[in-house]
């Protein structure tokens, strides 16, 4: 199988052996594969990719990611970003994030379903990150 193939029956949710992700191994660097959208029908392939970290899009629960990767796979993400992180006040910001850490608990990092939409608020982004101004710094100090 090429890895072009290998690719394909990832998206495609056929069993395959590993995501083609050698060469970033073979350079020492994590490697964190993030599919776009929907992927609860992909979750249980991408936990078998060779991927250091998973990636969770907004649109899948971390319960339903965790269910499907089992514990020793590490989760990323799920974080919405336009109707919570765009679209909320920065308590709710703050409140959603510490829900999304605690829940994640040992092998996950807290960290947006997609990108930063445009015009988000500086507050909002303080509120999410761990950084001065943060409103979930005591959450991350587990």
């Amino acid at each position: 199988m090429t890895s072009k193939e290998r690719w394909y029956a990832t998206i495609r949710g056929e069993p395959h052996d590993r995501v083609p992700v050698t060469p970033t191994f073979m350079a020492w660097a994590a490697v964190k594969l993030h599919i776009c959208g929907n992927t609860r029908h992909l979750m249980a392939h991408v936990a078998t990719s060779g991927a250091d970290i998973i990636d969770v899009d907004w649109m899948v629960t971390l319960a339903e990611a965790r269910q499907a990767v089992g514990p020793d796979v590490v989760l990323c993400g799920n974080f919405d970003p336009v109707a919570v992180l765009l679209q909320s006040t920065t308590e709710d910001v703050a409140e959603v994030a510490r829900q999304c850490s605690a829940f994640g608990g040992q092998g996950f990092i807290l960290m947006l379903g997609c990108e930063v939409p445009p015009g988000t608020a500086e507050e909002n982004i303080r509120a999410f990150c761990h950084c001065d101004g943060s409103l979930i710094s005591d959450a991350l100090k587990r």
